[in-house]
């Protein structure tokens, strides 16, 4: 009774383990970038859904050359980069969707211009699309905006040009609505730039005075450095300014209570 018992727990916690991995495959980590509308079309590669959140691909983009090649199943190169225009061909330099083969030389088809990205969404899935068209305007591009909020790099893919048309997925975490449109929220600070323009200063000053008393004034060792008294006597002097600022405060607030308390004792 006891074995047929424990044979009864052993399977049902191995159909049990079955139908959690199955429930896990079932469920993908990437969704369809939005089912809202873009209300506004910010730039070629950021808008402003209906639900007021933000699509901004502006991470993705490259310079000078294009974000992405894919070789595809009809042995064409496509290239794209979203934001940024490049050159596809000699007579197209605002590329964002290129068509590359290699025969004897190498030749480009525009198939999407920087200038002509639209935001759409396709109302059969509620997917959410870029499409460019190229500066002929005789092709055209689709770019699916797939979200995958767990990819660490982004990517594209593609069956490759149905004649004059062409439709691919980019797969990424910047393909999902956000709260922000990155505006703000990404480059660099002003306080950022200061402070690589005073490393980059302080590790030339360094490099220079180093390179300069090895060679001109025949020192070896700490005696390198610049200015070696200097640098040897700044903890002790950034010591002393902490110690000083310190007490500063401290008299000051010990001048405070006492001014408090007078007023305190006067008014009983």
């Amino acid at each position: 009774m006891n074995l047929l018992y424990f044979n009864l727990r052993l399977l049902a916690t191995q159909l049990m383990a079955v139908l959690i991995t199955a429930t896990s495959k079932a469920s993908p980590p990437t969704v369809s970038a939005a089912a809202a509308v873009c209300a506004e079309q910010l730039s070629s590669c950021s808008c402003r859904l209906t639900d007021g959140q933000f699509i901004d691909l502006s991470p993705l983009q490259s310079t000078p050359g294009p974000a992405f090649n894919y070789k595809a199943a009809d042995g064409y190169t496509y290239q794209f980069n979203p934001c940024l225009p490049f050159q596809c061909s000699s007579g197209q330099t605002d590329g964002a969707v290129c068509q590359e083969m290699l025969r004897i030389i190498y030749t480009y088809t525009d198939f999407g211009a920087q200038k002509s990205a639209k935001f759409g969404i396709d109302p059969t899935n509620s997917q959410l699309y870029l499409r460019y068209l190229s500066g002929d305007s005789t092709r055209t591009t689709t770019v699916n905006l797939v979200c995958d909020k767990n990819s660490a790099e982004s990517s594209v893919s593609t069956q490759g040009a149905s004649g004059n048309q062409l439709t691919m997925d980019l797969r990424s975490r910047y393909a999902c609505p956000t709260a922000t449109d990155g505006s703000n929220g990404g480059g660099m600070s002003g306080g950022d730039v200061l402070l690589i323009i005073f490393f980059c200063l302080v590790t030339v000053y360094l490099l220079a005075g180093i390179l300069f008393n090895r060679y001109s004034r025949q020192r070896s060792g700490l005696q390198m450095v610049p200015n070696l008294e200097f640098w040897m006597s700044l903890p002790g002097l950034a010591a002393d300014g902490a110690v000083f600022t310190f007490l500063e405060l401290k008299r000051l607030l010990a001048g405070r209570c006492r001014r408090g308390g007078g007023e305190s004792y006067d008014s009983i």
